[in-house]
């Protein structure tokens, strides 16, 4: 199966909000055409000659439920795309205030999804910031049209900006204890989380990077029941 977004035009909005639809429902859509969209993915659209209908219960009987159209942290390709994903919250930043070249004021939120086998971290822009929040940790996120891009520390990230829609669903169990041994490290790319116990910590001490400055850091000797490693820990 696959899935497209569909754009519903003029007074056929009216009709949409009138049927109120919600997420799991089927529908019927006829004469609408398609073209592509503006992130170069193909669209339907619905116009003055085309119609959209809510099926009742009982009809679409055997059609596969929405999860099997969102990609999981784990199923994450390395090629640039428009996805809808889905996974457990397992971290929320606060959220970052900056200002534009052009004077105005924009916010982000970082957040880190899991599923039972990988961990794979996003933004969230502007008005999307406010979606979620550091209560949410555990319960399940639902992003369509979402853009990948490579992420700053190795491994793909997804990106949730005004093309998007962010929806916060229930507890779930998946990804919460998805916990890297230390002996695995070395085969995973990008973010992880780790369970260890401290060693030992060093003092803080400022390094020279090329281009960027002195930055402050500090290094942590961390360890578990497969090995150790070395934890730096940079900045505030």
């Amino acid at each position: 199966g696959g899935w497209v977004p569909l754009m519903v035009w003029r007074d056929k909005v009216d009709l949409l909000e009138s049927q109120a639809l919600k997420p799991n429902d089927l529908i019927r859509v006829r004469k609408a055409y398609c073209k592509e969209g503006r992130l170069g993915k193909a669209e339907l659209h619905v116009g003055q000659s085309g119609a959209v209908l809510r099926l009742g219960e009982g009809e679409g009987e055997g059609f596969p439920a929405r999860e099997g159209f969102y990609t999981k942290p784990s199923q994450l390709t390395n090629d640039l795309q428009v996805v809808n994903i889905m996974g457990s919250i397992i971290g929320v930043s606060p959220i970052t205030e900056f200002r534009r070249f052009d004077g105005s004021n924009g916010r982000v939120r970082r957040v880190i999804l899991g599923d039972d086998r990988a961990n794979v971290s996003g933004s969230l822009w502007n008005e999307h910031a406010d979606e979620i929040s550091e209560g949410d940790v555990g319960r399940r996120l639902y992003v369509t049209l979402a853009r990948t891009r490579q992420g700053r520390i190795g491994g793909m990230e997804f990106v949730v900006d005004r093309t998007s829609q962010v929806e916060v669903g229930e507890r779930g169990p998946e990804g919460a204890e998805n916990f890297a041994p230390i002996s695995e490290l070395g085969q995973r790319e990008g973010v992880v989380n780790l369970f260890a116990k401290v060693s030992r910590a060093f003092p803080p001490k400022t390094v020279r990077i090329a281009g960027l400055g002195d930055r402050r850091a500090r290094e942590v000797l961390l360890y578990d029941n497969t090995g150790y490693a070395t934890l730096t820990i940079w900045g505030e």
